[in-house]
């Protein structure tokens, strides 16, 4: 129940962290599961099979820690928004040697086809590639796409969490005390639904003090934890002065 209630807590202040995942999923007759956790799905690219392009790997070594490297075609600007980028190959590389252990040279981009499926983008970039002859929806944690066999190249945020597979939360002593007036909160609102006898007022009474005092410290924790930092001002600042200045043309 605890990871529950932390995971309540982080999404009703809005402070869920995020992380960008690169990953490599099999497709198998057009159907691809996706892994656990997807909260953005921003890009999927079919990869094909691995070609024969390995190198030798040193002996004696099985614990490699892969990336993955996605090398653009010619005249593609990984700095230019405007310019959609295509890559010519998909290398999966040993993170300490940098030696290569897969090579895919068969990089087809795909677009999602459905409104369920752009509703996963995290920005609407994917506008870009309307006119790719190829395409995928997502059905729950099912891929299905209109090509058949392979592996896909999928770009994805999913909610960071520590070893044990729990929310990452803040080290902050006004999370700290939302957390333990939920949990305290939730705990006698339990007891409560569940006692008969003479103590049924004495934790009717505790479960609407922790209530109350849950409440005080989600408005505490938003307004300490939401507001932008000193540096984000500035940018905010900077970037409101720079677009009126295009607006009414002043240098």
């Amino acid at each position: 129940m605890f990871p529950s209630y932390v995971d309540h807590c982080l999404k009703k202040i809005g402070l869920i962290v995020l992380e960008g995942v690169d990953e490599m999923i099999q497709l198998k007759n057009g159907i691809a599961i996706l892994p656990n956790g997807v909260v953005y799905l921003n890009d999927v690219l079919f990869a094909g099979s691995p070609g024969e392009k390995y190198s030798k790997l040193p002996v004696g070594r099985t614990d490699y820690e892969q990336i993955i490297e996605c090398i653009p075609v010619s005249g593609c600007s990984l700095n230019d928004p405007d310019n959609p980028i295509t890559y010519k190959e998909v290398r999966i590389v040993e993170k300490t040697t940098n030696h290569v252990l897969h090579t895919y040279d068969q990089i087809i981009r795909l677009k999602p086809a459905t409104l369920k499926a752009k509703n996963m983008c995290e920005s609407s970039i994917f506008k870009k590639f309307y006119d790719v002859a190829n395409h995928y929806d997502v059905n729950g944690k099912i891929l299905s796409t209109n090509l058949r066999n392979g592996e896909l190249l999928i770009r994805y945020k999913r909610t960071r969490v520590d070893e044990n597979g729990y929310p990452l939360v803040p080290d902050h002593v006004t999370m700290q005390d939302l957390i333990s007036y939920y949990v305290r909160y939730k705990l006698f609102e339990q007891l409560w639904n569940t006692v008969t006898d003479e103590t049924y007022n004495q934790i009717q009474g505790k479960m609407q003090y922790y209530e109350q005092k849950y409440n005080e410290s989600l408005i505490i924790a938003r307004t300490e934890m939401l507001a932008p930092s000193f540096e984000q001002q500035k940018e905010q600042l900077l970037l409101r002065r720079n677009k009126f200045r295009r607006n009414y043309n002043i240098r």
